[in-house]
């Protein structure tokens, strides 16, 4: 992976290691759900920030990361007064030994596959253009605490473990 000078500067080689492992795992389950599911059901396997983050956690392990569930900050200036208005959403992430914030389902962003991690920068100068935008707030684990969410994560586990021991079709 290539990565920006303000990365490299506020971030740990054991951080940069971590999101690319997460990458490798995450790649793993698409190529799983496109190998073995029908076209139309792979286009349709859909999963949430809550489920993949709780997922992430078991099969990395809590000694190297922690879920954090709180808000992702957004501004809109959409209005005729050019006043920035903030929005916020709920939304999971993950947070590293130290301090990084390891995000697996970025909000509001597309990338090259359908679960595209990204590594934030959460000290430093460069915080206001990132960490600073994940809110951590208990009253959203809460609402989360719920049988629906610990099943979906650890199937999705389940899948990420078998996607790990799997080889790729055609190899």
């Amino acid at each position: 992976m290539i990565f920006s000078t303000e990365s490299i500067r506020e971030t740990t080689e054991a951080d940069r290691k971590l999101l690319s492992e997460i990458a490798d795992i995450l790649k793993g389950v698409v190529r799983t759900a496109q190998e073995t599911l029908s076209e139309k059901a792979s286009s349709q396997f859909t999963v949430g920030c809550h489920t993949v983050c709780r997922a992430l956690q078991q099969v990395i392990g809590k000694d190297r990361i922690t879920v954090v569930d709180g808000f992702y900050l957004g501004l809109d200036t959409k209005n005729d007064a050019g006043e920035i208005q903030l929005f916020q959403c709920e939304h999971s992430w993950l947070l590293t030994s130290s301090g990084a914030i390891i995000d697996p389902h970025p909000t509001g962003l597309v990338g090259i596959m359908p679960l595209c991690p990204i590594l934030v920068v959460n000290k430093g100068p460069r915080r206001v253009f990132g960490g600073n935008h994940y809110i951590s707030d208990p009253s959203v684990t809460a609402k989360l605490g719920n049988r629906a969410t610990w099943r979906e994560s650890s199937l999705l586990a389940r899948i990420m473990l078998m996607s790990k021991n799997r080889k790729p079709q055609g190899k």
